[in-house]
């Protein structure tokens, strides 16, 4: 398992950043990517298929530039927003928060690591 047990996890701040921003993307790919090529109808063409599978990488990637802030946001033309994106690791018993870990947009850079997340690299 490429998160590993938590407890194990770098005590240093930006590793444990790399870390959980590398499981946020093995959770994307898994489960959204995954879920969305599961809807790709199966009497399909070969052609649409790669066609679809396009799209759907194309639409995470542009997610993670609204994320990483590269998409203007301006509200109006005094105002903008930034989306955050924040992992909070909690306790599966007690549900306690025990940490939380800005990803986006301060991070190291989502729309890096999705490339290497389409390919399968987690690490």
């Amino acid at each position: 398992m490429t998160e590993g047990i938590y407890k194990e996890w770098p005590t240093d701040e930006h590793a444990r950043w790399i870390k959980m921003g590398h499981f946020f993307g093995k959770t994307l790919m898994e489960n959204v990517k995954g879920y969305a090529k599961e809807k790709i109808t199966s009497n399909c063409s070969v052609e649409e298929r790669l066609a679809a599978e396009k799209a759907i990488s194309d639409t995470l990637y542009g997610f993670m530039m609204l994320l990483d802030g590269v998409i203007d946001s301006s509200i109006d033309k005094d105002h903008g927003v930034e989306f955050a994106l924040i992992a909070r690791v909690f306790d599966q018993n007690t549900r306690e928060y025990l940490e939380e870990i800005e990803l986006a947009p301060d991070g190291d850079g989502l729309c890096m690591g999705i490339h290497m997340w389409e390919d399968g690299e987690f690490e």
